[in-house]
């Protein structure tokens, strides 16, 4: 009789239970991120976590105003974005973020969100094509890079600034593999942040600076001209 063929059992590293995530991405034959092979298990407390940090509305309202604007997260991979004009949105809560490749070099990522009435520019959950960011709504036209290419009726809006109505810029960082965004508010906040997948990767990767947000007197002004019609 012929002995039957055991399967082949994965190696366990000595020290633990299992393979850790460390040792499982560290059989890849690309090189990973030197943050991605950190091991790092600093002592937890033992206090119980209050039930209300996971039901009570006014924490979770915190948690979007404090934490999620503040640290990268990771929207995509690259692949998705392959070409010129491919996007991907990403939501979060009442967040949406578009994520767009502007050019074969540049990946940016704005707002989703008109600067005329505030309608989503890309419905939420959606990835595809888009020569520009049009929207559905009013017509209202951004290029790429998030400049305002096509205004319908210009001539209602003489006080409009165009340069003042870009897109509003997130900050985004492109890895090895993937696309990671935070839409801290102040620059200054997270100016030399970069995503965690950036650490150590082949591919240069900076935050994207953030595009002066349009005046409060600009968008009210807009908007009057616009319900004059």
């Amino acid at each position: 009789m012929t002995a039957q063929k055991q399967p082949r059992q994965p190696s366990v590293p000595t020290g633990h239970g299992g393979p850790t995530y460390q040792d499982i991405i560290g059989r890849d034959n690309t090189p990973i991120p030197d943050v991605l092979a950190l091991r790092s298990n600093p002592p937890q407390p033992a206090d119980d976590i209050p039930v209300e940090h996971f039901t009570s509305k006014a924490f979770f309202d915190l948690e979007m105003q404090k934490m999620w604007p503040q640290v990268w997260q990771f929207v995509c991979r690259e692949k998705n974005l392959a070409q010129v004009g491919d996007y991907w949105v990403y939501d979060i809560d009442r967040h949406s973020i578009i994520v767009v490749r502007a050019s074969e070099t540049e990946i940016k990522a704005y707002h989703n969100s008109c600067l005329h009435r505030g309608t989503k520019l890309k419905p939420s959950g959606s990835s595809s094509f888009s020569r520009a960011l049009q929207c559905p709504l009013y017509g209202w036209t951004w290029s790429l890079v998030g400049s305002l290419a096509q205004v319908p009726c210009d001539w209602e809006f003489p006080h409009l600034d165009r340069q003042a109505n870009g897109l509003t810029e997130v900050r985004v960082g492109p890895g090895t593999a993937s696309c990671s965004s935070t839409w801290t508010r102040s620059p200054a906040e997270c100016s030399t942040r970069t995503p965690p997948s950036c650490a150590g990767s082949r591919r240069a990767c900076t935050p994207a600076p953030q595009a002066p947000r349009p005046s409060r007197t600009t968008r009210k002004a807009a908007f009057a001209a616009s319900t004059k019609r």
